[in-house]
C-alpha cells in the first residue's frame, strides 16, 4: 500500500510525455469505430479530459516540496482508461467481433498474487467504550458490554496481534486474544472495577506463539475530547506487560491536543505508514485492533492497488460497529517477499 516512486524517475518520464503529446493531433481509432460522429466525439472528449487530468496531476505533484511522488493518480488514470475501453467495447471492436452480452454477463474482476505477497489481516474495531455511552474521560476503557464483544471474536488465530495504544483497543486485544489461564507470560495485570471508568478483570496471559505489539500509527483520529488521548507509555507498559511498546513514543501523549481535531490528511498518512509496516512483518496472519474513523480512512484511501465494484466497496468501506471483526486479504504487488520462512512454518 502507498506505492511511492522517486521523483527523478517520474520527472524524466513526464518530460518525455509532455514533449510528445503536442504532436498528437488525433487519437487513432479504426474507421469501423467511427460509426457516428457523435460516438467519435464522445470518445475523443473522454480521452482528452483524461489526458488533461493526468497531466495536471503530475505537474502539481512535481511542483510540490515532497521528495517522492504518490502514484495513486497514475493508477486512477489507468483504471479510468480501462473503464472507458469497457464502456465503449462495442465501438472499439470490429462489427464481426461485436458481442451481444449484457452488462450483467461481463466476467468478474479477478486478480492474482503470489501467496508470499499476501497477508490475512483481521481488522477489528474495539468493543464498546464508556465514551460510546456518553461517559467521557481520559483514554476511555471498555464497558462490560465491550468486554463481552471482545470475547465474542476469539475465533481468529493470528500470529501477530497489533493494537492501538488507546486503552479500549488494548483491552479488546486482551479479551479477544488473551488467555485467562497461564500462557507464555502475563499479558495484562488484574484491574479493579471503578464505576464509569473501568471494569474489574482478572489477569490475562499471552497465547503461545503469538506476538503482541502496540503501534502508535493505528490510533484513533484525534478529536477534541480527551477520550482520544492516551496514557503515558510507562503507565500502559505496567498495565499491559505482555505487549511490545517500542512503536509508541516514550512519555506523555503529544499527538492529542485539547480542543483540536486531527486533519484527514494526517490520518491517511498514518494509515499508509502503518500498513507499510504491517506488510514488512514476517507473520502472515495479523489481527489489528483499532478504531472506527481510522479504519474508515484506511479502507477508503490506503489500498490504492485495487479498484473493486461499488458492491464490494460497500463491504470494505462500511463503517465498523463496536467489536466487529472484518477479515481481509492484503496483497503487496510491488515488493518481492521471501516465502522461505512462511514455508518452514507451514511444514512445522
Amino acid at each position: 500500500p502507498g506505492h511511492m516512486q522517486p521523483r527523478c524517475h517520474l520527472r524524466r518520464r513526464f518530460d518525455a510525455l509532455r514533449r510528445e503529446l503536442p504532436k498528437v493531433k488525433r487519437v487513432c481509432i479504426p474507421p469501423y469505430a467511427m460509426a457516428t460522429d457523435a460516438t467519435g466525439e464522445r470518445i475523443l472528449s473522454r480521452i482528452s479530459k483524461l489526458n488533461a487530468q493526468f497531466l495536471r496531476f503530475v505537474e502539481e505533484q512535481l511542483a510540490a516540496e515532497s521528495s517522492q511522488l504518490l502514484t495513486k493518480g497514475c493508477l486512477d488514470y489507468i483504471r479510468e482508461a480501462s473503464k472507458l475501453k469497457l464502456k465503449f467495447d462495442s465501438v472499439f471492436s470490429p462489427p464481426d467481433e461485436e458481442s451481444e452480452e449484457s452488462e450483467e454477463s461481463i466476467p468478474p474482476l479477478l486478480s492474482v498474487a503470489p501467496l508470499s505477497q499476501t497477508k490475512t489481516i483481521y481488522l477489528i474495531r474495539h468493543g464498546e467504550g464508556f465514551h460510546n455511552i456518553g461517559v467521557l474521560g481520559l483514554d476511555s476503557r471498555l464497558t462490560p458490554l465491550g468486554w463481552e464483544q471482545s470475547q465474542a471474536i476469539r475465533s481468529a488465530h493470528p500470529q501477530l496481534v497489533v493494537s492501538s495504544p488507546l486503552s479500549r483497543a488494548l483491552e479488546t486485544a486482551v479479551g479477544a486474544f488473551g488467555c485467562l489461564e497461564s500462557g507464555d507470560g502475563l499479558l495484562m495485570v488484574p484491574q479493579e472495577g471503578i464505576e464509569d471508568v473501568q471494569v474489574a478483570r482478572p489477569a490475562a496471559y499471552m497465547r503461545p506463539g503469538v506476538r503482541y505489539v502496540v503501534h502508535e500509527s493505528c490510533r484513533e483520529r484525534a478529536g477534541p475530547s480527551n477520550c482520544d488521548a492516551r496514557n503515558e507509555r510507562e503507565t500502559l507498559e505496567r498495565r499491559f506487560p505482555g505487549f511490545d511498546f517500542r512503536e509508541v513514543p516514550i512519555g506523555a501523549d503529544t499527538h492529542w491536543l485539547e480542543g483540536a481535531a486531527e486533519t484527514e490528511s494526517s490520518v491517511c498518512a498514518r494509515g499508509f505508514r502503518f500498513f507499510r509496516w504491517i506488510m514488512s512483518q514476517p507473520e502472515r496472519e495479523v489481527a489489528v485492533v483499532t478504531h472506527s474513523a481510522f479504519l474508515w480512512f484506511a479502507m477508503s484511501t490506503c489500498f490504492v492497488g485495487s479498484d473493486p465494484s461499488r458492491a464490494v466497496k460497500g463491504i470494505t468501506e462500511k463503517w465498523f460497529d463496536n467489536g466487529e471483526m472484518r477479515p481481509v486479504i492484503v496483497a503487496d504487488l510491488l515488493t518481492v517477499r521471501d516465502d522461505g520462512a512462511a514455508a518452514v512454518r507451514r511444514r512445522q
